[in-house]
């Protein structure tokens, strides 16, 4: 089931899963091959799925934050922003809640902003997809990486804040796909995509508290997993499905 698993390369679809020859994390922990396979396969139909319905829930939100601003008409807000929504905003992009007409211009901004980005995912993970296994021993409690050389920030890029990256391959660590669901592992494909596509930058980690609580929101609207935990836990929580 597991152990040394020599360089390999399949494509199912337009999604190529290249393990890496003599790579560190095989020698070391080991993977099952078929798997590995089915579950990044998966992953990647599931990130696909994730980052459309996450476009689709943005583009809604703008539409709630923009009714917000201009203020309610005779017959009320017409559409209204999503609780979950609302608590995802405040968590992971560092928004002061509730959405208010007072602060609806900022929330305006942030999913115009967010629109662009998941399409740019969106685009990018639907085409042609190279997945490599993480390849060296420094990287073996690594999730994934993606190589950016000369690529620039979101926030320093440009006035729209915003430039596609070089397009380095997404290097996922092999053995850990094989311990977790495949829409964890999603949440992961997004993350490394964030970078490949848009420039993200690592300024916070999820599992590292306090330095995420303390992103500003400057920060975490750049932070490649602030914009993959969006994704993942307004879907976990129910703001949309992937079925």
């Amino acid at each position: 089931m597991g152990g040394f698993v020599l360089g390999w390369e399949e494509t199912i679809g337009n999604v190529t899963v290249i393990g890496r020859p003599f790579s560190q994390v095989s020698a070391t922990k080991g993977y099952n091959k078929l798997l590995v396979k089915a579950r990044i396969n998966d992953a990647v139909t599931i990130a696909r799925r994730m980052a459309t319905e996450t476009r689709n829930l943005v583009s809604k939100s703008m539409t709630a934050a923009i009714e917000m601003r201009m203020g309610p008409g005779p017959h009320g807000l017409v559409t209204t922003l999503s609780p979950t929504v609302e608590a995802a905003v405040a968590a992971h992009f560092k928004l002061p809640a509730p959405m208010t007409q007072a602060n609806a211009d900022d929330w305006t901004d942030l999913f115009k902003y967010l629109n662009t980005v998941y399409m740019m995912i969106s685009q990018g993970i639907n085409g042609p997809l190279k997945i490599v296994d993480i390849p060296s021993a420094d990287k073996l409690d690594t999730n994934g990486s993606v190589s950016l050389s000369d690529a620039k920030a979101l926030d320093t890029a440009d006035p729209s804040g915003l430039r596609v990256a070089k397009r380095g391959r997404i290097h996922i660590n092999f053995h850990w796909v094989t311990t977790r669901t495949a829409q964890r592992v999603a949440r992961t494909v997004i993350h490394e995509a964030s970078h490949k596509f848009v420039g993200a930058r690592d300024h916070a980690y999820k599992p590292n508290k306090p330095n995420y609580a303390a992103l500003t929101p400057k920060l975490a609207r750049t932070n490649a997993d602030s914009i993959a935990c969006f994704a993942y836990y307004t879907w976990k929580n129910g703001a949309y499905a992937l079925d």
